[in-house]
């Protein structure tokens, strides 16, 4: 999807995808709260980048609960 425009936009966008999908071999090999959490981080710092190229601010109307109970 991402085009070369948008890399100019977010020229980190490779390094937040490689580090992503470190983060997702890491909470398959073992349960983490912490790499769940790294890993989640890394998916919205994506998604906002993807929502900004449509034009639309995102936002997760769940994520302050999406670990349950602080």
């Amino acid at each position: 999807y991402f085009r070369p425009d948008h890399l100019e936009a977010h020229p980190d966008l490779h390094d937040k995808f490689w580090n992503a999908a470190k983060l997702a071999g890491a909470n398959k090999q073992n349960v983490n709260l912490e790499s769940a959490q790294n890993l989640v981080s890394a998916v919205d710092d994506i998604a906002t980048i993807y929502w900004s190229t449509k034009g639309v601010e995102y936002s997760d109307p769940v994520a302050d609960v999406r670990f349950g109970p602080a």
